[in-house]
């Protein structure tokens, strides 16, 4: 069981709708679980297993309607138990503003939340509608509430990237460990965790192309070298990420590709001790297929997509809409 933690889905979908989340495009439209039904499912995954930590999982569990009454139920079935609640990748607006509160005679856990970029413009583009000036409010009100550990999430590699981004965020996270220094004689533990943007069929950024390897190796490189004993950084295996981007837009050719890299030994390829990318870059060449030109493929928003005879409910009109009014399109 992941993380040895019960994990309970409140909420199917998103709102929110961030152009890059093939997820909320393929679970469109939303669909909540209600607090009676959640609590019940919390409450016998207890009794049958003993975890002390509740994981309230959805899209953007911020977002859920009635997460006031959802958490002050929870804190009301486990007072005596000693069982943490937490909520991943969080969304930051103001609703967090009470969270922190709501939350605060329950165990606390790490916090997390997705900014995906520390850039205002390239989150606008991102779809991805985040104030900093908000953000910082929320790390600070949680901290005044007793945490002491915030992991975050960027991703790196868009096209236009502005040439700072890596700055922008190392400075984002050594603030926000300082911050803690407003209530608290010590600074607060950042985990910073840094993915190589994978463009994905059935998004608004499906046309885009990954970004070359050697441009992520040296973003990596200068992440890396800036983590301290406060703020700590980790960039997900680039192959990995490269292999997974010609698997994410793959065409009838892909499914050769996979089955050729199992007959090499492919195993448990998501596991990085299991991974051999050889393997894979093997497979995708006796197939005919570049795997960097695969991940770093441009399309042009007229050409006939490998997956657009596939249909998930989102108009490929709507998709094409959004690309133009990212301003990628133009990069």
């Amino acid at each position: 069981i992941i993380h040895d933690r019960m994990v309970v889905e409140i909420m199917r979908g998103c709102p929110n709708q961030c152009r890059f989340c093939q997820a909320s495009s393929i679970n469109y439209p939303v669909r909540i679980k209600t607090p009676a039904k959640i609590r019940e499912i919390c409450r016998d995954t207890y009794k049958n297993t003993g975890y002390e930590n509740i994981a309230l999982l959805s899209l953007s569990s911020i977002n859920y309607p009635y997460l006031k009454d959802l958490v002050g139920g929870l804190k009301n079935d486990f007072k005596n138990e000693g069982v943490g609640v937490s909520i991943p990748s969080l969304r930051v607006d103001e609703a967090f503003y009470e969270l922190p509160e709501m939350m605060s005679t329950i165990r606390k856990t790490g916090l997390t939340f997705a900014l995906e970029s520390a850039n205002d413009d390239l989150r606008k583009s991102l779809g991805k509608k985040i104030d900093l000036q908000v953000f910082c409010k929320s790390a600070e009100i949680a901290f005044k509430h007793g945490w002491q550990r915030i992991k975050l999430y960027f991703m790196v590699g868009f096209p236009g990237e502005y040439e700072d981004e890596v700055e922008k965020i190392i400075e984002a996270a050594k603030k926000l460990s300082i911050l803690r220094k407003t209530v608290s004689s010590k600074s607060a533990e950042v985990k910073v965790s840094v993915n190589a943007f994978i463009p994905k069929a059935h998004t608004a950024l499906q046309w885009l192309g990954m970004s070359d390897k050697e441009s992520l190796l040296k973003t990596r490189r200068k992440l890396m070298a800036s983590s301290s004993k406060k703020v700590k950084f980790e960039f997900h295996n680039i192959d990995q990420s490269i292999v997974e981007a010609c698997l994410a837009r793959g065409n009838r050719k892909t499914s050769d590709v996979i089955y050729e890299a199992w007959t090499k030994g492919a195993r448990m390829d998501g596991w990085t001790e299991a991974f051999n990318f050889k393997i894979w870059e093997d497979a995708f060449k006796e197939n005919g297929i570049d795997i960097y030109d695969c991940a770093c493929k441009r399309y042009s928003v007229l050409d006939v997509l490998p997956w657009a005879h596939i249909k998930i409910g989102r108009n490929e009109e709507y998709l094409r809409n959004e690309f133009k009014d990212s301003g990628f399109l133009k990069t």
